[in-house]
């Protein structure tokens, strides 16, 4: 096994093992995203600022895993044949990341509706209320 396969090796555990922390953080915080109306697992609120961190060092190192295995086979063809899953999930998890942030959208959205209704109810009772006069 060469130096740059046992680099790989240890990347690759170190990536397993951030995304783990990832599903944790998940389940510790953002437990609405998965219809919860508690968290599944109770961690001190100030652990957060670790959880989003963790994104940001899993980015590198992936592009560092991928730039470690192109250099095991040295070849274009053969690393997109053979490692075409590690880059399909190295491009899907920052571009998926994100959608987090739909949470916060689907808030705000269920807010403004609720404003509009709101807005609507008290126009209502206000055209009645000059009828009435």
């Amino acid at each position: 096994m060469t130096c740059y396969k046992k680099i790989a090796k240890v990347i690759d555990f170190s990536i397993l093992f951030i995304v783990l922390l990832l599903l944790l953080g998940f389940i510790s915080y953002d437990y609405k995203i998965f219809g919860f109306s508690k968290p599944i697992l109770k961690l001190p609120e100030n652990y957060i600022y670790f959880f989003e961190i963790l994104p940001r060092i899993l980015l590198p190192l992936l592009v560092v895993d991928l730039y470690v295995k192109f250099l095991v086979v040295r070849d274009v063809k053969k690393f997109v044949r053979k490692h075409w899953l590690d880059i399909a999930l190295s491009l899907s998890i920052p571009i998926l990341y994100p959608l987090k942030a739909i949470t916060f959208a689907i808030k705000s959205v269920k807010y403004f509706k609720f404003g509009k209704y709101t807005y609507k109810l008290y126009d209502k009772f206000k055209k009645l209320n000059k009828k009435k006069i």
